[in-house]
């Protein structure tokens, strides 16, 4: 009776976790602060509000223009920040020329709603048919970078939408994938109800030129995620093994991104001119 009662107890206690982590898995997915800690406008860098409208959603976006024959990047950031802290990155294109949205997802920043993976994917649509449909951006002219979380909605975009090219950071092959590493006594894949299946829409993107960028030393995904995602992609497709932590060391890996983006614009199809809206002359 002894031992019955022990492996009853152990079984409760096993099921509560696993119940656990199905109800708050939307909590351990997304951490989205609210507070915006800067502008572009303190980063040295002029700026527009832009807004979209993701379902009942009206999301604000900040706009960053480049030169007028220069790529347009939609920047999607990682699930534990907002806009205003991808200084890093908004600058880093800035010096390169290329005109880039800031795209802030439901939930985070000022805008309402609550994140979910379907609402991300909106989100992303809600911004390609902001730049394309609103502001005349050619589709050809933009690449997708997705930093982390943000590899989901950039991968999701890249399937549905003609981009004219995708960059990947830091990103998992699937929210499961990384589950089942971090939790291996636990059914994640039984239990997840977000997916980001990034590894499997890849494999069905064709003909858009594609960069994998990890770090070697990332810590909260590990680089065997990105190596899996880069043998996924179709051609074109080119790896940038980089250095430091999870949030990209811009300052350490900076001469060979600009590298590889160099190398990714020369692989773009050629785009005709499209609105002022995107230039700065």
């Amino acid at each position: 009776m002894h031992w019955s009662l022990w492996v009853g107890s152990v079984g409760a206690f096993y099921l509560g976790v696993c119940a656990v982590m199905y109800l708050t898995q939307r909590r351990q997915v997304f951490f989205p602060p609210r507070e915006l800690l800067a502008t572009p406008k303190e980063w040295g860098l002029s700026y527009e509000t832009l807004t979209s409208e993701s379902g009942a959603l009206t999301l604000e976006h900040w706009w960053l223009p480049g030169l007028d024959n220069q790529p347009v990047v939609i920047l999607f950031h990682g699930n534990a920040s907002n806009i205003s802290q991808v200084g890093d990155y908004a600058t880093f294109f800035h010096t390169l020329g290329f005109g880039v949205l800031l795209t802030e997802y439901r939930g985070y920043g000022v805008n309402p709603g609550q994140p979910s993976e379907e609402g991300l994917y909106q989100d992303a649509d809600s911004v390609w048919r902001l730049l394309v449909e609103e502001q005349g951006i050619v589709p050809e002219r933009l690449i997708l970078y997705g930093h982390s979380l943000g590899g989901g909605p950039a991968t999701w975009l890249a399937q549905h939408r003609p981009v004219g090219a995708l960059v990947i950071e830091g990103s998992f092959t699937s929210v499961p994938d990384r589950g089942a590493e971090l939790y291996p006594y636990l059914p994640i894949r039984q239990l997840a109800r977000i997916i980001f299946p990034n590894r499997e829409r890849l494999a069905q993107i064709e003909e858009t030129p594609t960069l994998i960028v990890h770090s070697r030393e990332d810590g909260v995904i590990p680089i065997h995620h990105g190596r899996a995602l880069f043998d996924a992609a179709n051609k074109p497709k080119a790896f940038l093994a980089t250095r430091g932590g999870h949030d990209g060391d811009l300052m350490r890996n900076s001469p060979q991104l600009r590298h590889a983006m160099g190398e990714l614009k020369s692989r773009m199809a050629p785009w005709r001119k499209s609105s002022a809206l995107a230039s700065e002359e």
